[in-house]
């Protein structure tokens, strides 16, 4: 088990601009993002939403953020 799930997640074009940047085929796209659990599912899902929209001193700013807020056990 888990004690906590962080989802991490971008909007559907920039998902499919990153795709496209990798020379994958539109055909390509479509079926791995129809083979996936839908990007709101996940977030109703997870404890910690971390969005990869912005740039990555954003990304960074948010993994900080949540790795802050655990409780560590030595």
């Amino acid at each position: 088990s888990f004690d906590k799930i962080a989802c991490v997640v971008c909007s559907p074009e920039l998902q499919r601009e990153r795709l496209r940047a990798r020379e994958w085929r539109d055909d390509q796209i479509s079926n791995r993002i129809s083979a996936q659990m839908a990007v709101g599912e996940k977030i109703k899902r997870a404890d910690h939403v971390i969005w990869t929209d912005g740039t990555i001193e954003a990304h960074a700013a948010q993994w900080d953020d949540l790795v802050s807020s655990w409780d560590v056990v030595d």
